[in-house]
Parts: structure tokens; sequence; C-alpha cells
């Protein structure tokens, strides 16, 4: 008998490298997440979609369909879905969705990038981009001589930190802030905590700025990564287990990082912490409780088992 009835969500990232197997028997009920991590970024494979294996690696998502099959892959930041095989990228422009419908038998690899897709029209190496202007105050990645004063970011520089120095970047909420901090600048920051997440004073200090990347620490407890150009990272301020925090790197401009942080929302469940087993009490689905504080289904029994041995520690909410 089967323990799942009703499949809703899949967790990529708890499956890196998954196979559900042949025959397109995979139909989704619900729009699954597929988190890919060079680059950062958050895939959405429809509702509906019918395929017969899907394997994801750190960068890619390849998807095979056979005869009657059908997927559509869209990216809510508008990033440029690029794929084998010159599937059309529908690209509405700024706040809108980017996608990738396609229907035909065999596998089709997306390699998507965080360039924009609304930035440009035309034939790509991974199809063609259908793109209309930007609607009102949307915008495209500014220019290497864009004014340093304007951001790729959140928008108007908030503070500007020489090389060596500290400063005070503020209060990070939802909407973030932006600075523009030289190597080795430290600016300080708070998380007001109304999201969840966590609250206190904090910093950030920017170190190593060569080329297009530059080595950033945040810290209560230090957590340093690198980042290049473009890309972001989610980070665990406080050490509760939950991301809390979005850091973007958006360019290197005059030898400074141009850095954006936002606020996450953390919805925490009592009892719970991420990596727990759940169960909504009116529902036969068991979800796997994520740092990002989603809830994720397994796909089937199969891919369960090869986590868990059975379904001891399960908490009913």
């Amino acid at each position: 008998m089967k323990k799942f009835k009703y499949i809703l969500v899949l967790a990529l990232l708890l499956v890196p490298v998954s196979s559900i197997s042949a025959a397109n028997d995979v139909t989704l009920d619900a729009a699954i997440n597929i988190e890919l991590t060079s680059p950062a970024m958050t895939l959405v494979l429809a509702s509906g979609s019918t395929f017969s294996t899907m394997t994801v690696t750190a960068s890619t998502v390849a998807i095979t369909l056979s005869a009657g099959g059908s997927i559509t892959l869209s990216s809510v930041d508008a990033y440029t879905l690029t794929n084998d095989k010159s599937a059309d990228i529908s690209c509405p422009g700024s706040g809108q969705n980017s996608s990738v419908a396609y229907s035909t038998a065999g596998t089709i690899t997306f390699t998507p990038t965080t360039v924009k897709c609304y930035g440009s029209s035309g034939s790509t190496s991974g199809g063609t981009v259908t793109s209309n202007p930007p609607s009102s105050g949307g915008g495209t990645p500014a220019p290497p001589t864009s004014p340093a004063n304007e951001s790729t970011g959140a928008g108007e520089i908030t503070s500007n930190i020489g090389a060596g120095a500290a400063g005070n970047l503020g209060a990070v909420t939802i909407k973030g802030i932006n600075a523009l901090m030289g190597n080795g600048a430290t600016g300080s920051f708070t998380l007001s905590g109304a999201t969840g997440g966590a609250t206190g004073g904090h910093s950030l200090k920017v170190q190593n700025i060569t080329g297009n990347q530059a080595t950033i620490t945040v810290s209560s407890e230090a957590l340093v990564f690198t980042l290049v150009a473009g890309n972001s990272k989610n980070v665990d301020i406080d050490g509760d287990g939950y991301r809390d925090a979005k850091v973007t790197l958006n360019r290197i401009v005059d030898s400074k990082a141009d850095v954006t942080v936002k606020e996450i929302k953390v919805v925490k469940i009592d009892g719970t912490a991420p990596g727990s087993l759940v169960k909504i009490a009116s529902k036969t689905a068991v979800y796997y409780l994520g740092e990002d504080s989603q809830r994720y289904v397994f796909p089937n029994e199969k891919v369960y088992y090869s986590w868990y041995d059975n379904f001891n520690g399960v908490k009913t909410i």
C-alpha cells in the first residue's frame, strides 16, 4: 500500500542527483522547487509537468521526457534558462517569471545563469529570448560604467565605507540595505527579528577584492564565504539552523564591493528544527523541514526510505 497518496512538492536539494524512473511515470500534482548552488538560485517545475527522469547537479537540471511528456521550468528571478535544445525562453519583463515550456521526447539539460533574461533579446546559445521592455519601476543590471552611487542591488547606496574603515549599515529588513565597501571595510547592522529571524547586532566585512569577486565575513559567529559578482548566499546569522539573511555581491566597482543584505522571513514550528520530519494532522504527506523554513515532500516511498528506515520521529503539527 502506498504510504504517500498525495505528493505535493519535491525538494531536490534532498536528492541532489535524483532519478525518478522511466516512461513519463512522474506527473506533478503541484509545483516543485529545484535548488541550485552554483550559482545559487531556486527554479520551479510547474504543476502538471510529466516526465521520465530528472537529474540535478550544483549547476544543471537534466530532464528526460518520453513521447507525450511535457514540462515547464521557470525562474521567479527572471534568470536566463540556458539549455542545450535551443528551447525558447519566455521573458515577459522585469518583475515577471522567465520560463521554458518543452515537450519533445529526449533529454533537455538546463544550465541557468544569473543574467536577467529581460536585459537582452534575440538568439542565445540556449534558445531565443522573447522579451518585453521592463515594466515601470523595474531595471536591468547596471553596466560596468554606471556611477558608483548607483547600485545593481536593492537600489540607492545607503552606506559607503572606505577601505579598512568601519561604519554602520543600519537596520536590515526584507527590503534590504545596500552598501559600497572598500577592501577590509566592516559594516555593523541589526536585524529587527520581525520576520522571526535573528535579532541583535551583527557585522559584515569585505576582504580580498580581486577582479569580480570578494570574500565576505558575516558575524555574530563568523561566517566566511567568497562570492562571484552576481551571486548570493543565504546565511544563518544566529546559529539556530534557519537561514535568516541573504547576502549578495552585486559587482565590484572602483575597487569596492557593491553588497546587498536582506532579511529572510523565518517561520518556526514549535518543537521542531531544520531537518525535522513533520506531518499535518489532516494530511497524509510527511514533510522535511528545510533551513529555508519551507516544507518539502518526498516524491515517493523509495526516495523516503533512501533517507530514513521508518516513520519514527515524525511530529504531527
